[in-house]
């Protein structure tokens, strides 16, 4: 069965997935990000291989990652981008923390469910970005990203 946040019950606290490879970054944000949003389930994932399993697996409503995200035991630094655009392919909006990066793509980005926070900004400002894609993608039914993904595109990017 296809995972559609938009028609699920709203009374179950939303899935998100934080893939970050510092565990002391990822509690802190977790922390965070109840404090200000409310209660949620999270996904743990600390490289970019681990993060796109439970993308699909775990069918969260909503991802937070890390550019720097390690691919898994190579160390390709930017293995974010992989989570984020997988994530943009099945329709799951994201929030990506990230060094500066070009306002051109940080607007590209927007357009595909991705918020953009620079790194090094407060922990809040994760919170804030994930309390605005939460109401933006997932509380407010009428503003589906994209059609729910079809099974093979699950399958594509599981393989």
């Amino acid at each position: 069965m296809q995972h559609d946040p938009h028609s699920s019950d709203r009374a179950r606290p939303p899935r998100v997935l934080v893939a970050e490879s510092n565990d002391a970054v990822r509690c802190a944000w977790e922390t965070h990000l109840v404090a200000r949003c409310g209660p949620m389930t999270f996904l743990d994932a600390c490289c970019g291989d681990d993060a796109v399993r439970l993308l699909v697996e775990g069918q969260p409503d909503l991802v937070v990652v890390s550019l720097r995200l390690p691919e898994g035991d190579m160390a390709n630094p930017q293995g974010g981008f992989q989570v984020i655009l997988d994530a943009a392919d099945l329709g799951v909006p994201a929030v990506l923390v990230s060094g500066e990066l070009d306002a051109a793509l940080c607007r590209r980005l927007d357009h595909l469910g991705v918020l953009c926070v620079r790194r090094g900004q407060a922990d809040d400002d994760v919170a804030f970005a994930v309390e605005e894609a939460l109401q933006r993608y997932v509380l407010s039914p009428s503003s589906a990203l994209h059609a729910s993904p079809s099974r093979s595109a699950r399958s594509a990017i599981a393989s």
